[in-house]
């Protein structure tokens, strides 16, 4: 199995440190959260752990649409896998905590998929037409693949045709995973590839602890945002039970975008705990416990047809967690035959 790190970028003074490790502990990906209200500036961030680090690939996690343009994006990203020596993977999303917390809307799949494909003509220098205007990054000659992040059933097959790779959010049960690679599959199949043709990564919520419970409990915020994202719009085909869609509903309403990924004592954190969803989210969205728990369930995603897992480590010391990762977890990840040789 391989495996990447999402983090909120910390002080810029810390980044470099944190990328350095997250590399050392053997993480193949490094993700950093893309939120203008609430977490530092992504694109200074990327350039500081593109100059610390030397072979993990550094992303947004994930940005979007609409709080940046295309051009400014495709430049951005350019300039970070030039510097980065070819590290840069752009993942994007229809928008979350970024955009809602300027009161927009997120964006519609057809104008995503018109992004993509003039995104790869950006990065390449090309103009391209978008919303109307002629724009272009004419220095760049970047390839930089352009992954998406995607949860319900057509957004899924939209990414399985038109993107180099995908970051499935639709859940880490047995149903979820098989039919997550189901659709992904569809889609490229329209696209005249297949399944294969794909860089396919699972998000899962994270969290590493010297007991179950603890570990847990500092994440109820993520499972909220799990829920109130993954879920939105419509929850048919998304495998919701529904005894459960009113207390998601209720979640969803509640919602405090303003604390959206934020630890400790927020409203989304009760809010979870109020509903009942505790359980369900975990088992659902994350990989949560102790060292020993956590390969365990790694074990059982690898035999769900899960091979690379983007862990969300919105944590309370995320230093601590690549700490046990690299002393606790992997060693028992070799051991039990899931290490990926590089």
């Amino acid at each position: 199995m391989r495996f990447g790190l999402l983090v909120a970028p910390p002080e810029p003074t810390g980044m470099a440190a944190l990328a350095g490790a997250a590399e050392a502990a053997g993480f193949d990906l490094l993700a950093l959260a893309d939120s203008q209200s609430l977490f530092r500036e992504l694109y200074v961030s990327l350039a500081v752990a593109a100059q610390a680090t030397s072979r993990i690939r550094l992303a947004p996690g994930v940005s979007n649409l609409v709080t940046r343009h295309v051009a400014v994006t495709a430049s951005a990203m350019a300039t970070v896998d030039e510097l980065s020596g070819g590290r840069a993977v752009l993942a994007l999303g229809t928008g979350d905590s970024a955009i809602y917390n300027l009161g927009e809307r997120a964006v519609r799949l057809a104008d995503m998929e018109e992004a993509v494909h003039s995104l790869r003509r950006l990065f390449a220098g090309e103009r391209v037409e978008h919303r109307g205007r002629r724009v272009h990054v004419g220095w760049s000659r970047r390839r930089v693949p352009i992954y998406m992040a995607a949860e319900g059933p057509r957004t899924l097959e939209l990414a399985g045709m038109i993107a180099d790779g995908v970051i499935v959010g639709s859940g880490l049960a047995r149903d979820h995973v098989a039919g997550a690679l189901e659709r992904l599959a569809a889609g490229a199949e329209r696209a005249g590839r297949s399944l294969a043709d794909l860089d396919v990564w699972f998000f899962a919520k994270a969290n590493l602890g010297n007991d179950d419970q603890t570990a847990l409990d500092e994440i109820r915020m993520g499972l909220a945002a799990s829920a109130n994202h993954s879920f939105r719009f419509s929850t048919l085909g998304k495998g919701l039970p529904a005894e459960l869609e009113p207390a998601v509903a209720r979640l969803q309403q509640e919602y405090a975008f303003h604390q959206h990924e934020q630890v400790g004592p927020t409203r989304n954190a009760e809010l979870v705990e109020e509903l009942g969803l505790v359980s369900y989210l975990a088992d659902r969205f994350a990989v949560v416990g102790t060292p020993a728990t956590v390969v365990a369930r790694l074990e059982e995603l690898r035999a769900r047809g899960v091979d690379q897992v983007l862990l969300t480590a919105l944590v309370p010391d995320p230093p601590r967690f690549i700490d046990l990762w690299r002393d606790e977890v992997a060693p028992r990840l070799e051991t039990a035959g899931l290490a990926c040789d590089r």
